[in-house]
């Protein structure tokens, strides 16, 4: 028996000196109301000794502790162990306390914990507690009185918007955060209205479900709260926009005021109430930016500019390949480069935009891929000229620029005979001279006496009239042509479809990878895309009621208008509540199909 406690020693001294050694100090309840209890902890992740706690007497009630527990486990092999000391302690006053941090030995060496922090508030109405007994028998009765309080139910569980600021410049980074706060026996929520975010660009903040709730303290009351919705908003307009209110139904467990008498004693019995609930609504100022110089083109943050050339000597008709990389913190997805005026013996393919964001917190960062593929067709040097990005810093509250420098690049002859820039340039001049002074001829002009029956005939005034005809036909054409191009309302409203079939292609991949996050995500912008390009509606304008106004003017069919709201609002409630719907595959089916009866009535 020593023996194999000997070896389980040597064991667990091989598995101290191959981790590394760590001693926390935590407690269960950040936020305490004056006599209610809560845990502190002291953990170590391996064995040790001569533990060595604070003073803990002169803010607080010691009820317990400290109360050591051991565990040891072998995984792989490997024989670990772990060894706690906890504290059962109630606060003596109100305030912020520091709990110094403690010690313990491990192998001869001294290791430190971190200090904790706790709030101590004062509640409405607390019970007085002399000893561990009447403390916990006054604890039954304040969280029977938390969960059956029907005298006041809207002071209990209530929903409420916390913005970062009320005040913004356009473009500038609001965030908007919806909380349940909570007292009763809450048993289930559900979605009814999701807010619209009309005039603003709007990006989520990903929540952690596992670890939502927490404690807050309102008017001297403790609260569990939840986060149900928290958005980064980008302020599209100037003037005062208003943050709506988040509705849904809650259902509570609450206890029938008249008890049953039972063998065992009066016994009561509980029934289910539905409660609809209704947060705040934010009006939020939004200032215009001041006079921007005439290289802005709207971005807002604070960002770098970064660019590269694969190749600065290539030979002629061989491909080039230019990437402008941003990065920074803001709305990544509206950055936008000014024009770059390439060398006109450049063919230059539009460009290839990649975009990745993540949203921490609020704080909206990402990077932007912008890729060129150049193509030159003549031999020469060429520069293509630097280029700035200005964007509005909101902290320092002025217009700064990033920029990237220009490239010379040598395109050679690869032994065609390919034509060079002086020859271009040369045959460019002369074909400007000839549009007002023609070259003399000095060939003699050689007269043919025509045939007299062809002269005067039917077809002669058919070949007369001919290339009139054929130079307008094509001139109108031509300007027919011009007008499409410079119509790209127009433009996006014919292409709207094949945008939206290859988002929908995307769902249906997230779909197929059940990947149900990514599936909502590209349904979404699928449909709200397909929907902007054919209303003509701005990204900050894509709320539904004006989405229903704009198909109602087109002359949509009411059945059709009430198809795209219900799955733009499946696809929002899937965000927060995705229990709430279940059948994906219906509804990507549904999706395409009113796509399909749209393009029909949309014209």
């Amino acid at each position: 028996m020593r023996t194999l406690l000997y070896i389980i020693s040597f064991f667990i001294g091989l598995s101290a000196t191959a981790q590394k050694v760590q001693f926390k100090a935590s407690i269960n309840k950040n936020i305490v109301g004056l006599n209610e209890s809560f845990t502190l902890s002291y953990s170590l992740n391996t064995s040790g000794g001569k533990f060595k706690p604070p003073v803990l007497s002169d803010n607080f009630k010691i009820y317990s502790g400290p109360n050591q527990s051991t565990s040891m486990s072998l995984v792989n092999g490997r024989i670990s162990s772990s060894i706690t000391y906890q504290y059962m302690l109630v606060p003596i006053n109100t305030g912020k306390y520091i709990i110094e941090p403690a010690t313990i030995e491990v192998d001869g060496k001294t290791y430190t914990s971190n200090a904790v922090e706790i709030k101590v508030v004062q509640t409405k109405s607390q019970p007085k507690a002399t000893n561990s007994s009447s403390q916990r028998s006054n604890d039954n009765v304040s969280n029977q009185r938390q969960a059956h309080p029907s005298q006041d139910i809207k002071n209990n569980l209530f929903l409420k918007l916390d913005v970062s600021k009320k005040k913004a410049f356009r473009g500038e980074a609001i965030v908007a955060t919806y909380k349940l706060y909570n007292r009763l026996d809450l048993t289930n929520i559900e979605g009814q209205k999701l807010p619209d975010f009309v005039g603003f660009y709007t990006n989520d903040v990903p929540i952690d479900q596992s670890n939502n709730a927490s404690r807050e303290v309102v008017d001297n009351v403790i609260y569990q709260v939840y986060t149900l919705k928290k958005t980064t908003l980008f302020p599209q307009r100037t003037g005062d926009l208003e943050i709506r209110p988040l509705e849904l139904f809650a259902t509570i467990r609450e206890r029938e005021p008249t008890p049953i008498n039972t063998f065992f004693g009066p016994r009561y019995r509980y029934k289910n109430k539905r409660i609809e609930l209704k947060s705040n609504a934010v009006t939020i100022t939004v200032d215009p930016l001041p006079n921007a110089p005439s290289s802005y083109t709207g971005s807002v943050g604070a960002f770098n500019l970064q660019s590269s050339v694969d190749n600065k000597s290539v030979n002629v008709n061989n491909a080039i390949n230019l990437k402008y990389v941003i990065t920074g913190n803001g709305n990544i997805d509206l950055v936008e480069l000014p024009e770059i005026d390439f060398p006109v013996d450049f063919e230059v393919y539009d460009p290839k935009v990649n975009v990745s964001s993540q949203n921490v917190k609020g704080n909206v960062s990402g990077k932007k891929t912008i890729e060129y593929l150049i193509i030159p067709r003549v031999v020469g040097d060429f520069t293509i000229p630097s280029t700035e990005l200005t964007y509005f810093n909101p902290t320092t509250k002025q217009y700064e620029t990033a920029s990237a420098p220009a490239y010379t690049v040598q395109v050679m002859d690869d032994g065609s005979g390919a034509p060079t820039k002086a020859t271009v340039q040369s045959k460019r001049d002369i074909q400007q001279i000839g549009t007002d002074i023609r070259f003399i001829k000095t060939s003699e002009n050689e007269f043919l006496e025509g045939c007299a029956a062809f002269f005067g005939s039917v077809w002669f005034f058919l070949w007369l009239i001919l290339p009139v005809l054929l130079g307008s036909g094509l001139w109108i054409a031509f300007r027919r042509y011009e007008d499409m191009q410079s119509d790209k309302v127009g433009m996006k409203k014919r292409r709207a479809g094949k945008v939206a079939s290859k988002q929908l292609k995307a769902a249906s991949q997230a779909l197929s990878d059940n990947n149900t996050a990514a599936f909502y995500q590209e349904l979404s912008k699928g449909l709200n895309t397909y929907l902007s390009s054919k209303l003509a509606l701005g990204t900050a304008d894509l709320a539904k009621d004006q989405i229903a106004s704009k198909l109602a003017e087109a002359k949509v069919s009411e059945e059709l208008i009430q198809q795209v709201l219900h799955i733009l609002e499946q696809c929002e409630m899937a965000r927060y509540a995705p229990s709430a719907v279940s059948d994906e595959q219906s509804l990507y089916s549904n999706a395409e199909k009113l796509i399909e009866n749209l393009e029909k009535e949309l014209k």
